[in-house]
Formats: C-alpha cells, sequence, structure tokens
C-alpha cells in the first residue's frame, strides 16, 4: 500500500487510505437519520392511536385535519394570535364551511376561544386545549428515538459541512 505522502490526490479520494470517502459516510449516516425519523413517526402514529382516553384525544387523533387544527390552534395560544375560519381554511386546506364546522365544535367543548369580534372572528386554544397538547409533548420528548435522531442530524450536519470545505 502506498503512503499516505505519495498518493495523488484523486487517488485519497477514490480510495482513501483511513477508511470509506466522506460522500459514503454521508449517505450511510443520511439513511441511518431518514431510519431514526420514521420510527420516531411510527411512535407518534402509536401513541395517536392508542391516546384516545379523553374525548379531546379522540377527536383531535381522529382525523389529520383534525390534529392539524389542534396545532394549529396552539400555535396561537403560544404566538397570542387568533386565527380566523378563512385563515384555518387556507392552512388546513378543507373549505370555510368545514372550519366552520370544526371550530364550533372546539368552541362547544371549550377547546378553542374566539377573540369577541363580530366579524372576521378569531380563535385561539383554551388552556384546556393547550393542557392536552403539553402532555402529548411531553411524551414526544420521551419517545427513545428522539436522541437518535438528534445524534443522525448531528453528525450528518458535521459531514455535510466537512464536504463543503473539500
Amino acid at each position: 500500500m502506498a503512503k499516505v505522502d505519495e498518493m495523488e490526490w484523486h487517488d485519497v479520494l477514490n480510495n482513501p487510505p483511513m477508511g470509506p470517502r466522506l460522500d459514503t459516510i454521508e449517505k450511510r449516516l443520511f439513511r441511518e437519520y431518514a431510519r431514526a425519523v420514521c420510527k420516531k413517526e411510527l411512535e407518534m402514529h402509536t401513541r395517536r392511536q392508542t391516546a384516545m382516553d379523553t374525548k379531546m384525544q379522540r377527536y383531535f387523533n381522529s382525523t389529520p385535519t383534525k390534529n392539524a387544527l389542534g396545532r394549529l390552534l396552539a400555535l396561537g395560544f403560544y404566538d397570542n394570535r387568533h386565527y380566523t375560519k378563512n385563515e384555518i381554511s387556507e392552512a388546513l386546506f378543507i373549505t370555510r364551511q368545514a372550519a366552520h364546522i370544526l371550530m364550533q365544535d372546539c368552541l362547544d367543548e371549550g377547546w378553542a376561544q374566539s377573540d369577541g369580534k363580530a366579524r372576521n372572528k378569531g380563535y385561539m386554544a383554551t388552556s384546556k386545549l393547550i393542557g392536552g397538547m403539553e402532555n402529548y409533548v411531553e411524551h414526544l420528548y420521551a419517545l427513545p428515538s428522539r436522541n437518535r435522531i438528534r445524534a443522525c442530524h448531528d453528525a450528518l450536519s458535521g459531514v455535510r459541512e466537512l464536504c463543503k470545505e473539500t
């Protein structure tokens, strides 16, 4: 085997003396990152399908649209921002009539509050919905796959940064 200082640059890239090429490492890390994301998504799906203890959980876990609505209303609470039915319908890719029905459900159950305006009324989550959301987020934080995703992400980012410099 040739010594490193005797090798041509293209030989080092194509047949590195110290291990696999950076692009091979990057591809392997990316696949491991994708695998970790898939695992976390499945864990989240399992959580959504099995967490049906309360009426609120059953409602917001029943469809992807209702699930997204819960997150949008929570964002409104965290950002102190009210969303109109038009904004809700656009964000969730549903009709304004569907947004009206969903918001009426949430208001009736005490999961959403309105800004009280007569026209272009806006909505955000109540503390009741925020409590449920934060319980869910606490569960996500405890998922074992979360640490693996972070480790894969950091390693992949580091390799991609190294590749930029070469």
